[in-house]
């Protein structure tokens, strides 16, 4: 599938799970999270938002700057407006709702033996509610021995955090034998 079609794709999901919303979020604050080894994105609060979302995913979904990254957005998009985080935003900004989102760098959890750990350190972070939580990891993992039992951990985390919430698991960006099987219910 074309990268402009999944991106499509994954916009048209979210509005159909969470209706016709808008996103009124002004600037962006961004917040280098050294201490738990992640980055949390925290767009500035929508005070009385109708709906809210996390992203948590890789560099795909937002990854910090740095000596070969120029900026904290989406990998493998030239500016912020083509990642597909700020797409899906995007498509929601013409509905009539308002929008809060989050968004948490989170490529710690794929790497090898540290799946478990990376897990532990949300819980400083994440301390509001949230309607949909979006989850994009995955594409990074290569030694897949307890990769599904830790993927599984990873959703029944959010799942447990936030029991109200809808969730949109994400496949990978790379095609992968076996790695979006474990992703499906």
């Amino acid at each position: 599938m074309k990268k402009s079609v999944l991106s499509l794709v994954m916009a048209a999901a979210i509005v159909a799970t969470i209706g016709m919303s808008s996103i009124e979020a002004e600037a962006s604050i961004y917040a280098p999270d050294q201490e738990h080894e992640f980055f949390l994105l925290k767009e500035q609060e929508v005070e009385d938002a109708d709906y809210s979302i996390l992203f948590v995913g890789n560099s795909i979904t937002m990854h910090p700057a740095c000596d070969y990254w120029w900026g904290y957005w989406g990998m493998a998009a030239s500016k912020p407006e083509y990642d597909y985080v700020h797409r899906v935003v995007a498509e929601l900004n013409n509905t009539d709702k308002t929008v809060d989102y989050d968004v948490i760098s989170f490529s710690l959890w794929e790497r090898d033996n540290t799946r478990q750990i990376a897990i532990s350190k949300l819980d400083k972070v994440l301390v509001k509610d949230y309607d949909l939580v979006i989850v994009q990891v995955g594409d990074n993992v290569h030694h897949v021995a307890h990769y599904k039992s830790d993927y599984e951990t990873l959703v029944g985390y959010f799942k447990d955090k936030y029991p109200e919430s809808k969730m949109l698991l994400v496949g990978d960006f790379w095609s992968r034998p076996g790695h979006d099987a474990i992703k499906r219910p």
